[in-house]
């Protein structure tokens, strides 16, 4: 692990554009607890970007809660997740039971996620 493993404004997607340019490639993994999709950037370092709908996480703290596993996994895993754009998309209710397996779905998605940058260069 890095000396300093920090979250900061540069590794964010901050607004909707960015949102938009990674989900528009359609490049995705999907799993129990979430869906990653990931696009190649020109930065030395990943972007992360989380989204978590009323529809699935239905009270703040309940969506508040799942975004802070998402971002606490991503600032302390930076070094292991390939350097892409990524939005994490929650499809379903994450609680404190399910941090353990939540966080080792995160490491596979970002993995099979991050492949859409070799396929993406053959083109």
């Amino acid at each position: 692990m890095p000396a300093t493993a920090k979250f900061l404004r540069t590794q964010r997607l901050l607004n909707a554009k960015q949102f938009a340019n990674v989900l528009s490639l359609h490049c995705c993994a999907r799993g129990a607890y979430l869906q990653i999709c990931a696009r190649p950037c020109s930065h030395d370092h990943a972007r992360l970007g989380v989204v978590a709908g009323k529809k699935q996480l239905r009270t703040a703290v309940t969506r508040n809660f799942a975004k802070r596993q998402i971002r606490e996994f991503f600032r302390l895993n930076q070094h292991l997740v390939p350097v892409m754009d990524y939005v994490v998309r929650i499809n379903r209710v994450i609680l404190p039971a399910d941090v353990v397996p939540l966080r080792g779905e995160l490491l596979h998605l970002f993995k099979r996620a991050g492949r859409c940058r070799d396929n993406d260069s053959s083109r």
